[in-house]
């Protein structure tokens, strides 16, 4: 009986390690991100310019979006992105992530241009991005958006760091039903805001799967995600898009050197899922 109880110790122990390890790496490798983040946002765009896209990032200063510009009234389909470093592009070689494809799939026939409004940062977690709502920078640019793309949850599952060394199963619910409330309140935000434009969830993925051999991380993970997935479908604008199958097999070909965050062929393959749900407005007179 003894020997039953330590080895499931132990394997709840691997798993917290796998758990905590992952919000470190969150958190070591978003800091040393930033200091490059301004260098990444100043680079001119590299997609062609009969592509139509017209990129605006954005990044809180002192915790405000004080430099937010007007919504400029020129007929242009509006993405709005938010969430964390999956949505800023955090681990692709141009810095651009998953909203890259987005953009080099809009299609050339439409008449009007595309503006993706990022306004992803790096270690977010749904609170943050709540708070953001609250103060109100950006709220001018959602409600003239066309569509919305998050990734929100990663952050709030993978740094919740010393508590899981306490007791795995209690902090995993405690921190899911935290981020489900948080995460209820986001999705109100948004639909209250504009309640006509989509909001695509894309959900999380496990860095870990090659490395638990207990299946614990991939429980908690596709729990989270189920539980993303229920709360999603109360509301009729949001779409959750999971993406943990996606990389099921061989997760290290898709990741960034930080063993965390997704390289060029993993948010390829996010993005991929995201656009088999992803629709494009109704153009006026089409």
């Amino acid at each position: 009986m003894r020997t039953y109880w330590i080895n499931g110790l132990l394997l709840a122990s691997i798993a917290a390690v796998l758990l905590f390890a992952g919000g470190f790496g969150y958190a070591m490798v978003d800091q040393v991100v930033l200091q490059d983040e301004e260098e990444i946002e100043v680079r001119p765009g590299a997609v062609a310019p009969e592509r139509q896209v017209n990129r605006i990032p954005l990044l809180p200063v002192d915790g405000s979006y004080a430099d937010v510009p007007e919504v400029a009234d020129d007929g242009a389909t509006r993405l709005v992105a938010l969430g964390d470093s999956l949505t800023r592009g955090m681990g692709s070689t141009d810095g651009d992530g998953y909203l890259r494809h987005v953009e080099e799939a809009y299609p050339e026939d439409r008449n009007s241009a595309l503006t993706v409004v990022n306004a992803a940062v790096n270690g977010y977690r749904t609170e943050d991005v709540v708070r953001d709502l609250a103060e109100g920078e950006l709220n001018g640019q959602l409600r003239a958006a066309d569509l919305v793309v998050m990734t929100v949850g990663g952050n709030d599952l993978f740094q919740g760091g010393q508590g899981l060394f306490q007791d795995l199963d209690t902090f995993t619910e405690e921190a899911r039903e935290s981020f489900l409330q948080g995460l209820a309140g986001l999705y109100d935000e948004l639909t209250s805001l504009n309640p006509e434009a989509p909001v695509y969830h894309i959900g999380i993925y496990n860095p870990f799967r090659e490395l638990d051999f207990t299946g614990e991380t991939a429980r908690y993970v596709r729990e989270w995600n189920y539980a993303t997935l229920e709360l999603a479908a109360e509301y009729d604008q949001v779409i959750f898009v999971p993406v943990e199958d996606v990389f099921e097999r061989n997760v290290s070909d898709y990741l960034f050197r930080d063993f965390f965050h997704l390289n060029d062929a993993g948010y390829e393959r996010m993005a991929e899922r995201l656009l088999t749900t992803l629709r494009w407005p109704e153009e006026e007179g089409s």
